[in-house]
């Protein structure tokens, strides 16, 4: 039962933030539903942690080895819904750090559970048979993508290594996109972005190691050059649009318009996938190729701005379309027509009068403050000391920490 309450606390918590966003509370509840929800995480990690002291020993008889209840479907689900609110009203960058801490916590808990399903000592394993912590659990299934996709968002624009380990996520999450895929039903959260999410954790791995030296120039060269192999297989793998206006039957009302809607939300999904897997090009392209005018970039952002404004700003998948648009925003420039900054700020500006959520404003203020800032691509340094150029912001923003919450 206290698990379950603090399943209740974290989305009461989570409820209040998106009330917070639209003027239905006030700051004041607010804090006091999210101090609640995290008070009653701690005490159930203090719970885990004493854990593994109290195991029975391997060669005791009549003993089982059983899971703590910190490890269940709540609980699990219930360090999610911690993460949503540092997301949606986020103040600055002790944001980030508490949805960092967050993260690992969270992270923590998929690792115990899935070290128990592959523990191979010699006692009964009762709760492998239970349906509240079983790795197949679809509660448990959604919550992990969904973690994932967070920890991923959180890994750019400082690029870094992601929290969880893909061993954990990635299969299930890619044969539940191909098996929507089949049917035109996108994942409710990751949509048909699965693959492109985990190809551009690897793609923030090697960049911060290379920038890092870990790796060297040639060695980074070959992992770039298999990270963009598998970016177009993923693209590849995209499903075709529906063609909604000419698929869908005119001749029952009610079943045409529900109909007529599911399309619409496949065709956005595949659109948003297309445009993580350009964001991911370029991105990949900028850690070492800052010429602004590099024509295979240029194309890449001219195709991106493209798909972009293809996106609804007020259906659901523009909730993971902050990346690309980042992405495009970096590549805006004041000598470029093509990709007019202007046209990004209204974009994320109508983004944020839809959804009221604040990580849309610290995106929009970081490209005003931080990006366009820099000095413009017709700029020639005169001194040694040289001047950022806006086509390095993937190094720019690693060098000075550039952290966002872009989930």
């Amino acid at each position: 039962m206290g698990h379950r309450r603090m399943a209740l606390r974290a989305m009461l918590a989570n409820a209040a933030a998106h009330q917070l966003c639209n003027g239905g509370t006030s700051d004041s509840t607010f804090m006091l539903a999210q101090r609640k929800a995290i008070k009653a995480q701690r005490l159930s990690l203090e719970e885990l942690a004493t854990y593994d002291a109290h195991l029975p020993n391997r060669g005791e008889q009549g003993k089982d080895h059983n899971l703590p209840s910190a490890l269940d479907d709540d609980a699990i689900v219930a360090s999610l819904f911690l993460l949503g609110p540092e997301i949606i009203h986020p103040t600055d960058e002790i944001s980030f750090s508490k949805t960092q801490s967050l993260l690992k916590g969270a992270c923590f808990l998929v690792s115990k559970r899935h070290e128990y399903f592959t523990c191979k000592c010699s006692l009964d394993h009762p709760a492998r048979l239970d349906p509240c912590y079983k790795l197949e659990s679809p509660l448990f299934q959604h919550a992990v993508r969904t973690l994932a996709y967070t920890d991923i968002m959180c890994c750019v624009p400082c690029a870094k290594a992601p929290i969880l380990d893909k061993s954990y996520w990635l299969d299930e999450a890619i044969k539940a996109t191909r098996r929507g895929a089949e049917v035109l039903r996108p994942d409710i959260d990751l949509g048909y972005c699965a693959h492109m999410f985990s190809i551009l954790g690897y793609c923030t791995s090697a960049i911060d190691q290379l920038y890092r030296k870990d790796v060297s120039a040639f060695e980074f060269n070959e992992i770039q050059e298999t990270l963009s192999f598998q970016l177009d297989q993923a693209v590849r793998s995209i499903p075709d649009y529906s063609n909604v206006l000419t698929t869908v039957p005119s001749t029952f009302a009610r079943e045409s318009a529900y109909e007529t809607e599911r399309l619409f939300a496949h065709d956005g999904c595949v659109t948003a996938a297309i445009c993580h897997g350009l964001a991911n090009r370029i991105f990949l392209l900028r850690a070492t190729n800052h010429e602004w005018q590099a024509p295979e970039i240029y194309a890449l952002c001219c195709q991106l701005s493209t798909y972009v404004s293809r996106i609804p700003v007020d259906s659901a998948v523009v909730a993971i379309m902050l990346w690309p648009i980042w992405v495009l925003g970096c590549e805006s420039y004041t000598t470029t027509p093509d990709l007019p900054r202007e046209r990004v700020a209204t974009l994320l500006e109508v983004i944020y009068e839809h959804q009221r959520m604040k990580n849309v404003l610290l995106c929009l203020g970081a490209l005003k403050q931080k990006i366009w800032s820099l000095a413009s691509p017709d700029v020639r340094c005169a001194s040694g000391l040289g001047t950022a150029l806006q086509s390095s912001w993937v190094q720019y923003c690693w060098q000075n920490g550039i952290r966002l919450l872009l989930a």
